[in-house]
């Protein structure tokens, strides 16, 4: 479904998410980076990078920082039907969706107190166990970006915890805007809303 704005909507079965997900890996690697472990950020990237490593031999972590938008749809009861809903609908629903946050999220996103610290902690974590295995190169995974906050937060933070001689890049299957705060290094799709096979609409 194409858009005024020209987005569209793609809907992944787990198939096509794995070879995407293989695609994006190629292209990181092509590029010159090669990891040594993925963060994948709860719980679309978490999902992501499990999907990863049942095709690539690499070490894997979770970092969790939960976005607004994602706890206030968990609280709505209405979602738990989406996935009966007719595709072409629910692509009219993402897309209102879609430029609602858009203009609510211009101003930015501020962090909670606790929220800050459950990242740095996971941070701490993963940064401490991987120089204990000589380690100094992430990539953060992460299914979709829309303002960029989220990544930004996670980027720097992890950034921060590895320290000096470490290298963080950034990846993810879409990028939804033209504009956001932390543009990923390596991106599957530009301007395109993903429906994943863990999303509230998916009907499997």
């Amino acid at each position: 479904m194409r858009t005024s704005s020209s987005k569209k909507v793609k809907t992944f079965t787990p198939e096509e998410l794995t070879n995407a997900l293989l695609v994006l890996w190629e292209q990181v690697q092509e590029s010159g980076f090669y990891p040594e472990a993925v963060v994948g950020i709860a719980s679309g990237g978490t999902k992501c990078t499990s999907l990863l490593a049942s095709k690539v031999d690499i070490k894997i972590y979770e970092c969790v920082l939960r976005r607004p938008s994602t706890a206030t749809k968990q609280k709505i009861p209405v979602t738990r039907f989406l996935r009966y809903v007719p595709y072409f609908i629910t692509d009219i629903l993402r897309v209102i969706e879609d430029r609602r946050l858009e203009r609510s999220t211009n101003n930015g996103v501020k962090l909670a107190a606790s929220d800050r610290s459950v990242l740095d902690t996971h941070c701490e974590r993963i940064a401490s166990d991987m120089r204990s295995q000589g380690m100094s190169r992430v990539l953060i995974v992460d299914d979709a970006v829309d303002s960029g906050h989220t990544l930004h937060a996670v980027k720097s933070r992890l950034a921060a915890a590895m320290g000096d001689g470490c290298e963080v890049r950034t990846a993810v299957v879409t990028t939804t805007r033209e504009s956001c705060v932390e543009r990923p290094d390596y991106s599957f799709f530009q301007r395109t809303l993903c429906r994943f096979p863990w999303s509230f609409d998916y009907r499997g």
